[in-house]
């Protein structure tokens, strides 16, 4: 895991940018206001222009292995609440949500990044 002489301060900020990239991203995804092109593109850029960056530097961190999506996210939260912090609950409260939506796109066998979207927008989780 982290070294011990990690800012714990400066972890807990990295957490909880995380999570607010993860809470907007998923807010843009359900939004039915915003067209599926234009979730598309923004959910695209900003994982681009920040949201991977910024995963892979806060698993570097707590020296986790960046190895998918949710995995990587579930244990940032384990090694987040292991320190005791809470930094990582608005992470895990929207994990909870994209993983019930991948559930049913697994069910549903609706593999296209665009058709999730849209099956997103009229199905929000929570």
């Amino acid at each position: 895991m982290a070294s011990d002489n990690i800012d714990t301060a400066k972890l807990d900020q990295l957490v909880q940018k995380l999570g607010d990239y993860v809470e907007a991203n998923y807010n843009e995804l359900v939004n039915p206001k915003h067209s599926t092109a234009r979730s598309t593109l923004v959910i695209i850029f900003r994982a681009a222009a920040g949201g991977t960056p910024l995963l892979r530097k806060t698993a570097k961190e707590l020296g986790i292995p960046v190895t998918g999506w949710h995995t990587t996210l579930d244990k940032i939260i384990e090694a987040t609440e292991a320190r005791g912090s809470k930094a990582a609950d608005k992470i895990k409260a929207i994990t909870v949500k994209t993983k019930a939506l991948d559930k049913i796109y697994d069910d549903k066998k609706i593999e296209s990044p665009i058709q999730q979207i849209k099956y997103a927008k009229r199905n929000p989780q929570g």
